[in-house]
C-alpha cells in the first residue's frame, strides 16, 4: 500500500465528493425509513412466534408472523386496506337497511 503523501492528488476531491453524496442519499431515505417504522413494529409473541405489527393510513391494526418476508408487506397493507373498505361499506349497507326498516315500522 502506498503512503498517504503519494496518493493520487484528486483522491481528496473524490473523497469530498463521495462523501456528499453519501449524506445527501441517507438525508433523502430517512423520511421514508421513519415512516415504515411508524407503520411496522416487531415483537415476540406470548408463543414464542416473532410478530410484525402493521398500522395502516387509516388505523387498523394487522399482526404478521415474520416469516413472512418484508417485499410481501405492501400487499399486505393494500389487502388490510381493502378489508377494511369493504368492512366499511357492508357496515353502511346494514345501518341503512335497519334505518329505512324503522323508518318504515314509524309510519
Amino acid at each position: 500500500m502506498k503512503p498517504k503523501s503519494a496518493r493520487h492528488p484528486l483522491w481528496p476531491a473524490l473523497s469530498d465528493q463521495i462523501a456528499d453524496r453519501t449524506d445527501a442519499l441517507l438525508r433523502a431515505a430517512r423520511p421514508v425509513y421513519d415512516w415504515v417504522m411508524t407503520k411496522i413494529s416487531t415483537f415476540t409473541a406470548a408463543n414464542g412466534r416473532h410478530v410484525q405489527k402493521v398500522v395502516t393510513d387509516a388505523g387498523t391494526t394487522g399482526f404478521v408472523d415474520s416469516g413472512v418476508p418484508v417485499e410481501a408487506m405492501p400487499g399486505f397493507l393494500e389487502r388490510i386496506e381493502l378489508a377494511e373498505r369493504e368492512n366499511t361499506a357492508e357496515t353502511r349497507r346494514v345501518l341503512d337497511e335497519a334505518d329505512a326498516k324503522s323508518r318504515l315500522k314509524g309510519a
